[in-house]
């Protein structure tokens, strides 16, 4: 630990035998010595097993600057309680990218302690190839992509499972009826043996999916373009004042707040595109006056996540 200082954002740990004991002396370290705000953690090969992913977990537990964490080809069995920990871990902090993949061991009973209890809102990349996935997980993935949890999620990947053509074509029929933030969905090398698989009807759903996909893009796109645009003309509809001179002010400003609310509904967001909640954080956003708003690329992200406008939203949610 002598070589991280207060400045260092990213720990390469890949390729170590650091095992369980390795990694609750590092995270110990991390947790109680360690000035730096690590943004990223990369631990691929590391021998580590369900006892480090409890140290792991640990240290994510209400981190607010781990947003990467690579946890590729490690020794994890799946043990219940180390994936609750773990998972609640998750739901508490600002992890953006989480992979696991390469983790054979981990199986179908992983994902059963998993996936339901996922609640991570700053989840973007989930990372699932070569876990040993079968049919069995199944209907935990299409209850997960169906649910608010996935929501927020934007790429997903579960290659080099065994989840089988039934279950590919079952995964993307529920990326087909709900539409969220997801952009990729990596489902390569996912037939059984034995299994019998139809090339052309392979090529179908590969095109089902890709159309899937696209008009996520194009939603999440036209939704945080009109949850922009509404605040462009938010602030200047709810704020206008009258003038303090002794004259008949705008006729725009005597209409009632409702007739404002909707003037402006049409002109920011007209096809749409914004639950009403999501009108409503930035209709309070834009009243409230908190700091100037969204500047710069990384501004506007951070915008678009604290209005939850970063994504479509479904009225049925």
């Amino acid at each position: 630990m002598a070589s991280v200082t207060a400045e260092t954002t990213h720990l390469m740990l890949n390729h170590n035998q650091l095992g369980d004991g390795g990694t609750r002396m590092l995270f110990h370290l991390l947790r109680t010595q360690c000035e730096a705000r690590i943004e990223e953690i990369n631990l691929n090969d590391c021998d580590i097993g369900d006892d480090g992913l409890r140290w792991i977990a640990e240290y994510l537990q209400g981190n607010t600057s781990l947003e990467r964490l690579y946890l590729n080809g490690n020794r994890f069995q799946g043990d219940e309680t180390a994936v609750t920990q773990f998972v609640d871990a998750l739901n508490h902090s600002v992890l953006r990218l989480l992979s696991l993949s390469t983790n054979n061991a981990l199986s179908d009973r992983f994902l059963t302690s998993f996936l339901p209890s996922l609640r991570a809102p700053h989840l973007r990349s989930l990372h699932m190839s070569m876990l040993g996935l079968t049919a069995l997980s199944v209907p935990l993935l299409t209850n997960f992509l169906s649910s608010k949890a996935a929501k927020y999620l934007d790429v997903l990947t579960l290659n080099a499972n065994s989840l089988g053509y039934a279950g590919v074509c079952s995964l993307i029929s529920c990326v087909e009826q709900h539409p969220s933030a997801l952009q990729t969905l990596e489902l390569d090398a996912n037939s059984v043996e034995g299994e019998e698989e139809s090339p052309d009807g392979a090529k179908k759903w590969l095109k089902r999916l890709r159309e899937a996909l696209l008009r996520n893009a194009l939603l999440k796109a036209s939704a945080r373009s009109a949850a922009m645009r509404t605040l462009h003309y938010a602030r200047t509809v709810l704020n206008a004042r009258a003038p303090s001179a002794p004259t008949t002010p705008p006729p725009f400003l005597e209409l009632p707040t409702e007739l404002h609310l909707l003037i402006l509904r049409q002109v920011g967001d007209p096809q749409q595109h914004l639950s009403d909640a999501q009108f409503t954080r930035v209709v309070e956003f834009a009243t409230g006056w908190e700091y100037d708003g969204p500047g710069g690329p990384v501004g506007r992200v951070r915008w678009l996540e604290r209005v939850g406008c970063m994504y479509y939203e479904r009225e049925t949610e």
